[in-house]
């Protein structure tokens, strides 16, 4: 009990961090300010605690803020960016595409289905650094 308490609230003020970095600095910037934070939380290990932490983060701050949040606390993870060309005008409020961020571990995507969506613009590696022992 104690212990998904402790990551829900890592999961969600990594978030909030991430967002309000967002919002005062570059992409790369922020992404460095919530990783120096994300070393106080736990670690993210497997996909599957990725994918349970996107999940307890619902669509609280935005899709960047939730992978930065998720993707800092998992080695060898990367943050995708990528991009959609909307079909339908009416229903994204008249733009031609749409953007998506996303995480990915080890290649694939935390998130199922979510790549496939979207052509990628580009990457950068946020999570922990995997160590040799």
């Amino acid at each position: 009990m104690i212990a998904g308490a402790i990551s829900w609230t890592a999961d969600n003020a990594l978030n909030v961090l991430a967002w309000l970095a967002l919002r005062v600095a570059p992409p790369m910037r922020a992404a460095a300010w919530v990783r120096q934070a994300g070393r106080c939380c736990p670690a993210i290990d497997t996909p599957a605690q990725a994918r349970k932490a996107i999940r307890r983060l619902s669509d609280r701050g935005s899709c960047l803020s939730r992978a930065l949040a998720v993707g800092v606390r998992c080695a060898g993870s990367q943050v995708v960016i990528g991009v959609n060309h909307t079909a339908d005008r009416e229903s994204s409020g008249g733009r031609p595409f749409q953007a998506h961020a996303w995480v990915e571990v080890a290649g694939d995507a935390v998130q199922d289905g979510t790549a496939s969506l979207w052509v990628e613009l580009g990457r950068f590696h946020v999570g922990r650094r995997m160590y040799a022992r």
